[in-house]
């Protein structure tokens, strides 16, 4: 019935939140929690698709350290909008899976330090990151994103309707030091970078990107 697994809204804790291992059966809420330590969610599982309630929902967010969900499993999804993150928010290795839709939000963070998707990042689904501020660099390295679900593949109607728009967003966003999209970065539909800014190096070397009529904007 997607109800909470667990219900941690406005949690306030003058420390850390540690959740390594989580197995959560339902939505996981954190939504405006103030954390003055790290919050950590390494190879945590959250189930919780096509409720009306995201699988982890940490907008509005606090976190006085790090925010590490590297390694994490969700089905639904995953929104850290309007976060503010003092130290590293690290996601690598993370599976994502919400087909069709957006997998991930990081919409308007503020990550203090850098912003991992990398080392095997996966995301069934696309990804916005849209007026976000990167004070660090942000590394998509071995990252695949835009993945068809196992049904769609094989250009059924299916496999077109979840390949429809962006798979990454990244637009509005400033990154004050490096964007790196390299060594197995790969993206199944169009990545949309327009009015964005870098403050170091882009790499974008890829392979699929089957947007049309645009493969790639990086306009403006």
């Amino acid at each position: 019935d997607q109800d909470e697994a667990l219900a941690a809204g406005h949690l306030v804790v003058n420390g850390s939140v540690a959740c390594d291992d989580l197995k959560a059966t339902g939505p996981v809420i954190m939504a405006d929690a103030r954390v003055s330590g790290a919050v950590v969610l390494r190879k945590a599982t959250i189930t919780a698709p096509g409720g009306p309630k995201p699988a982890f929902d940490g907008d509005g967010m606090t976190v006085g350290h790090d925010f590490s969900a590297a390694g994490l499993t969700a089905e639904g999804e995953v929104t850290l909008v309007d976060v503010h993150v003092a130290g590293v928010l690290d996601l690598g290795k993370a599976t994502l899976t919400r087909p069709g839709d957006v997998a991930l939000r990081l919409d308007r963070a503020e990550v203090s330090s850098s912003l991992y998707c990398n080392a095997g990042f996966t995301v069934t689904g696309s990804m916005d990151v849209i007026g976000a501020h990167v004070h660090g660099s942000f590394y998509l390295n071995r990252a695949e994103l835009g993945r068809l679900p196992a049904a769609a593949e094989g250009g059924t109607g299916a496999a077109v309707a979840a390949g429809k728009g962006a798979a990454l967003r990244l637009v509005r966003t400033r990154i004050d030091g490096d964007l790196g999209c390299w060594k197995g970065f790969v993206t199944h539909r169009s990545v949309d970078m327009r009015r964005s800014s870098v403050g170091g190096e882009v790499s974008l070397l890829t392979t699929g990107l089957n947007g049309h009529p645009t493969a790639a904007d990086l306009s403006h």
